[in-house]
């Protein structure tokens, strides 16, 4: 499981298909990550791999699959990192 997960993180870092499409790019044509992403990600693990879950919250992915499936990233106060509109709906329905 190490070594594939090595290799992923490895491909996604060299490769620029591996960069998701969720998040607005610079003048360089860079995605801009929020600052709540990169702190959740786990250490070692590129923010390329990030993607916008169908949920509204985001999770980083280790494999190709169709449709995106991964891990849910968790901030430090152990909430699941979401856009606005997911905050919203997880204020009024907790997910558990």
């Amino acid at each position: 499981m190490t070594r594939v997960f090595a290799f992923v993180l490895f491909a996604c870092s060299s490769l620029s298909a591996c960069v998701m499409s969720d998040f607005p790019l610079d003048e360089n044509g860079q995605p801009i990550y929020p600052p709540e992403i990169i702190a959740a990600l786990p250490e070692g693990v590129p923010p390329a791999i990030v993607f916008l879950a169908a949920d509204g919250c985001y999770a980083y992915s280790i494999e190709v699959s169709e449709p995106v499936t991964g891990f849910p990233l968790y901030g430090r106060d152990g909430k699941r990192v979401c856009n606005a509109e997911a905050q919203a709906r997880l204020a009024v329905t907790p997910d558990v």
